[in-house]
């Protein structure tokens, strides 16, 4: 991390406050204005961290609609904590990481790019079956409620995001991409991010389909198996596989296989795919494809961090590869 994001961490972090319940509270206006100069690489980039909180949440799918001034995100994961969305951007600033904080963060670095690229405002519904809360937010406004009525008829467990584009030349740009390539910008960026991931996705009504296909695959197999499978889809496409190549580890989750329709390293982060480019696996024609909760992504949200941990998962890989296919070609 540069100096730079460091010392910006340690200035909002020192301006904090902990309640009685242990939660981290920040300024909102302070904070919203450091948070100003970070930026995800487009204004329709927070599509990927929206869906990758809903995954983190523990969603079984998610819905995803757009239009060229309208976006609407429904999923059936553990709602949002009441606590945490009442200082939604404060939990950016919290050391741990556990799922739930996790999916939070995701929501938090979704909405602060909404919100940095002044779009007209979002709203938040989330209900668990008992409880609920309401989110509202504008370029300068953050407010969280409690609910005790279910925000839908048939009172199922839901979280639901409405954003709203303002009126303009982006709608109107928007509104030529459809136009031309049949899909909103939010939705192009997730028809490639979100092939890959462990849930089904709709984009617009449409189920995505998996990038990875059984007839694609050739002496496929499985490197390791989370003690949770990896959501509904994945296992579906693992099935026959052979039984001797499961091996349990608490880390990640990893399918190898030869096959040239994806690059040599694939990593899927709460169901968004990012490229291990410049990895070799040892084997010509061999991919792989890793799940883990536990890598990290850098601050452009675009790549995963070359740390000692992913270090030692490609370690694990090359490892699996060479034993799965002993020679060359």
């Amino acid at each position: 991390m540069s100096s730079a994001v460091e010392g910006l961490l340690a200035e909002l972090r020192s301006g904090g406050q902990v309640d009685s319940k242990g939660v981290f509270s920040l300024d909102l206006p302070r904070t919203l204005d450091k948070l100003s100069h970070f930026r995800l690489p487009s204004p329709y980039h927070y599509a990927r961290n929206l869906v990758a909180s809903a995954v983190a949440a523990g969603a079984t799918y998610v819905r995803f609609y757009s239009d060229a001034d309208d976006t609407v995100l429904e999923h059936d994961g553990k709602p949002y904590p009441a606590t945490q969305l009442r200082d939604l951007f404060g939990c950016l600033f919290e050391p741990e990481s556990n799922l739930a904080v996790q999916a939070t963060r995701e929501l938090a670095i979704g909405l602060h790019e909404v919100r940095r690229a002044r779009f007209h405002w979002a709203r938040l519904l989330t209900w668990d079956g008992q409880a609920g809360a309401d989110l509202q937010m504008t370029e300068r406004f953050l407010e969280s409620k409690p609910r005790n009525r279910a925000p839908w008829p048939d009172r199922r467990m839901t979280c639901r995001l409405s954003i709203r584009e303002k009126p303009g030349l982006r709608t109107l740009r928007k509104m030529a991409v459809k136009t031309v390539e049949g899909k909103t910008p939010e939705a192009r960026i997730l028809d490639d991010a979100c092939r890959l991931a462990p849930i089904p996705v709709f984009l617009n009504g449409q189920l995505l389909p998996l990038a990875l296909q059984r007839p694609m695959l050739s002496g496929a197999g499985v490197v390791h198996l989370f003690p949770q499978e990896p959501g509904p889809r994945v296992p579906e496409l693992l099935r026959e596989m052979p039984a001797d190549l499961r091996r349990e580890t608490p880390d990640f989750f990893a399918l190898i296989a030869r096959t040239s329709v994806l690059p040599e390293l694939t990593v899927v982060i709460h169901g968004i795919a990012f490229p291990g480019e410049g990895v070799d696996l040892g084997r010509p024609g061999v991919c792989a494809v890793v799940y883990s909760n536990t890598l990290v992504k850098d601050l452009s949200e675009t790549q995963v961090v070359r740390n000692q941990e992913f270090e030692a998962v490609v370690a694990r890989l090359r490892q699996a590869v060479a034993e799965r296919w002993p020679s060359v070609g």
